[in-house]
């Protein structure tokens, strides 16, 4: 590879562009990632189980249950206890569930496909089987073509945030670690890792430090390809 076709330098682009999320309470789910979910088992299923046997389920009862809508939570609320902001305006958040819930989400990216809608269900099918060697994450969709996606530890956090780039598609994932300011409405934080070449360019500026200044314009360097001084 030619010094002056083949450098490859790694940045991560920013994309610059807030709505109150409403709604199920999803952070259950994302608290329970280390317990295992017990499962009923018929007679019959049982006895196959023991022959040893690969059968599965019949499809028609799980197409049946994926699309079984969950229970809603009876809530006995007590409007006394609302505390408001000085001026009258603002609700007051309790904030114990606040530090609580910021807490359960410290290990979570939040993502959007770039440059088309693609379905959450397919979305989480191919995040799924390139992601699953990281061990057990939880995603759910927030609306607007945003996933939250929320790991059992840092290190599988950073292991996905640092990789990639991830494609669904053929169209690029970007992600940002999820924190408080996080809004629905803005760009502001999404990032992708990519490669970009730099065609034809003189050999005195083929060094690491030159290289990074040049590729500042596009975004913030990463990596420069371990081929480009060979």
């Amino acid at each position: 590879m030619s010094l002056s076709a083949g450098l490859v330098l790694k940045v991560n682009e920013s994309l610059c562009n807030k709505k109150l999320l409403l709604g199920r309470n999803f952070l259950s789910d994302v608290e329970n990632l280390d317990q295992e979910v017990p499962i009923e088992v018929d007679s019959v299923q049982e006895q196959v189980n023991k022959e040893g046997n690969d059968k599965k389920g019949n499809p028609k009862d799980e197409f049946v249950e994926a699309w079984k809508k969950p229970q809603h939570i009876r809530h006995s609320f007590n409007n006394d206890s609302v505390e408001m902001s000085d001026d009258g305006i603002a609700v007051k958040l309790n904030a114990e569930k606040d530090i609580m819930n910021s807490n359960i989400l410290k290990f979570s990216l939040i993502i959007k496909i770039l440059g088309n809608k693609i379905s959450f269900p397919m979305c989480s099918v191919e995040l799924r089987r390139r992601w699953d060697r990281f061990g057990k994450f939880h995603m759910t969709s927030l609306g607007m073509n945003w996933i939250l996606c929320s790991f059992k530890s840092e290190e599988a956090m950073e292991e996905v945030f640092n990789g990639g780039p991830w494609y669904v598609g053929g169209y690029i994932v970007g992600m940002d670690k999820w924190t408080t300011s996080f809004n629905l409405n803005s760009f502001k934080g999404i990032t992708a890792p990519v490669w970009i070449r730099f065609p034809c360019l003189p050999l005195y500026c083929c060094d690491e430090k030159n290289i990074a200044r040049i590729a500042s314009r596009i975004g913030v360097p990463m990596y420069v390809d371990g081929n480009s001084f060979r």
